[in-house]
């Protein structure tokens, strides 16, 4: 959807200003992309008229970036497994955003409508 490049674009200033590296900068703003698309496609009905908040937060262990909406709650124990694990974790696979988000992360949970994820000023992910 459009609107992801709108919160990319912010998200990737706020995060480059924190000082984060051209690398933890492209998964931090993937992360991002994924959550707002999973909120345009899911939370809300096609035709509906909504909108998402994205609040980037400094926090003691780095940068707090939390997508919030007013749509349908989401469970995300009533997600599917991701039929392909080692696929997704080199390329783009449908329906194992949640999955890949899970392990790109250190820091991701839910509440309601709310999803927020943590990057932690030395951030130490291995490679997928």
């Amino acid at each position: 959807p459009a609107y992801t490049a709108i919160a990319s674009i912010y998200v990737r200033q706020v995060a480059d200003k924190f000082g984060f590296e051209t690398s933890d900068l492209e998964l931090i703003v993937k992360s991002v992309i994924e959550a707002v698309t999973n909120v345009i496609l899911h939370a809300f009905e096609p035709t509906e008229k909504a909108s998402v908040e994205i609040a980037c937060e400094r926090v003691p262990l780095g940068l707090k970036i939390t997508v919030r909406d007013k749509g349908l709650p989401f469970d995300p124990a009533q997600v599917p497994e991701c039929p392909f694990p080692e696929q997704a974790r080199k390329s783009y696979v449908p329906g194992c955003g949640l999955f890949v988000m899970k392990i790109r992360l250190d820091y991701f949970f839910f509440f309601f409508s709310t999803s927020s994820f943590l990057f932690p000023d030395s951030f130490a992910r291995t490679s997928l």
